[in-house]
């Protein structure tokens, strides 16, 4: 089950956001801009999260991320899209841009906390960008939890065992 848009976590989703981490980032209200030397593959033009989604709690709401990154191969080129609740649907918040295993850029969009911009990755290191904006190399593609995770919590107050960051 995916989360409603704007579903906002109650405190066992908090505890189990706590419990596995993740970036406090919020709330995206603009998608990104394409970039120039991004690949144009595999999952880049998606508008709404596939219903097997991960899931990923950024200041307090379930964001969706496609595909998860135990899904991403070493000859994956594509993007990983995180995809943000925007009234009753979603809106791209972060675009990353992958090519054979390899992270090339991240864009990212407008929040209450900073203006849209991009971040340039070589060797597996930042080479363009704003280092307070942008996620750390380690930190892509992104870790997710499990399409419907953060339901079960909200729904029973329990984390279920198969809710597992991968």
């Amino acid at each position: 089950m995916i989360p409603r848009a704007g579903d906002v976590l109650s405190r066992p989703a908090c505890a189990l956001f706590l419990l596995f981490g993740g970036a406090a980032l919020a709330l995206a209200q603009a998608a990104p801009a394409p970039v120039g030397d991004a690949p144009a593959g595999e999952n880049c033009g998606l508008a709404a999260p596939p219903d097997k989604a991960g899931e990923e709690a950024r200041d307090g709401v379930v964001h969706l991320i496609f595909p998860r990154r135990r899904d991403i191969s070493q000859s994956y080129v594509g993007c990983q899209q995180v995809f943000a609740p925007q009234g009753a649907g979603w809106t791209i918040a972060e675009t990353v841009y992958i090519e054979r295993g390899t992270i090339l850029r991240s864009t990212y969009a407008a929040t209450n906390d900073k203006p849209a911009g991009s971040c340039r990755f070589e060797n597996g290191k930042l080479a363009e960008g704003d280092r307070r904006a942008c996620p750390t190399p380690r930190q892509l593609p992104f870790r997710t939890l499990p399409a419907g995770c953060f339901a079960e919590v909200r729904d029973n107050g329990a984390i279920p065992d198969w809710c597992i960051l991968e």
